[in-house]
């Protein structure tokens, strides 16, 4: 039986994209970061990666004379990336919900460096930090790669301070694999979905009027979800009427749209970790691979 392979772009929008997150499942093996985050105070869990988030400068020139200098006008503090196993403190879930629903709630984070012995090194703390940024990674059936997370945050100020917190008993999060996934649409087949790409949310930020002032205050602007695209073998029909029926036939009012979830699942294939829960989902493009497969 000849069965071709298929991708297909999706898109969403965004106010009604939320954040869910199931907890207790029982996993054998755990892995630590070398940074723990903080979140108001109480701790949100182990972080694998972290870059960005120092203070830099904002230079311009001065002319003394025949003699180009350059000053200090203002600062700003660097966007603050880090990634995270998905199994975290519910309180940073909600966080992260409250944000993708458009709250543009802040927080006070602490974001401490600890060595291979868990001592804490050193601790950044940000004030008025927002969300502008989430990536759940690309999902793949076949590959057991340890997936994680992606957070943007944008803070208003930073502070340094040696030593920190120190990591909670709870600073171990079961690790999670790309592979263990599902998606869910109304009435459209996803048992054979081979690939998904990366699920991306993001938010726009203005650090407000250059100037003397120092760490000027962020302000929130427009939200966007990029594109989604799906590969799955085409072994039925449902697909393609819905593509024909939504584009070339041009029924894509709100009641044409689609409703559903990507969940991220644990070693089980059952205990759901995070749920992302997708509607007034579009379809945008449907195409055959030039590859074919036998099977």
């Amino acid at each position: 039986m000849r069965t071709i392979l298929c991708t297909i772009i999706v898109f969403c929008l965004l106010s009604v994209l939320s954040l869910t997150s199931s907890h207790g499942a029982v996993e054998r093996t755990f892995v630590t970061g070398s940074f723990g985050l903080f979140l108001d105070g109480k701790f949100a869990g182990p972080v694998r990666s972290a870059k960005g988030g120092d203070v830099v400068a904002q230079l311009s020139s001065r002319t003394s004379g025949n003699v180009v200098g350059k000053v200090v006008s203002t600062s700003r503090v660097e966007p603050l990336v880090i990634e995270m196993a998905p199994a975290v403190n519910e309180a940073l879930f909600r966080w992260i919900s409250s944000s993708i629903a458009g709250a543009g709630k802040s927080a006070n984070i602490e974001l401490v460096r600890y060595d291979s012995l868990g001592k804490a090194l050193r601790t950044r703390h940000y004030q008025q930090a927002l969300l502008t940024g989430l990536a759940v990674p690309a999902l793949d059936g076949s590959d057991r790669s340890v997936g994680t997370l992606r957070l943007t945050i944008q803070s208003s100020r930073v502070s340094y301070r040696d030593g920190g917190s120190s990591m909670s008993s709870q600073g171990k999060t079961a690790p999670w694999n790309i592979s263990n996934f599902r998606v869910l649409l109304d009435g459209l087949p996803t048992n054979q979905l081979k690939k998904l790409g990366s699920l991306t949310w993001s938010r726009t930020i203005s650090s407000g009027d250059a100037g003397p002032v120092r760490n000027t205050s962020p302000s929130l602007g427009a939200m966007q979800v990029d594109d989604l695209a799906l590969e799955t073998y085409d072994s039925t029909k449902a697909w393609r009427r819905w593509f024909a029926s939504f584009v070339l036939e041009n029924k894509s009012s709100s009641k044409y749209r689609k409703s559903g979830s990507i969940d991220l699942l644990s070693s089980d294939m059952t205990t759901v970790i995070a749920s992302f829960r997708l509607q007034n989902v579009g379809i945008s493009a449907l195409r055959d691979t030039s590859n074919e497969s036998m099977v």
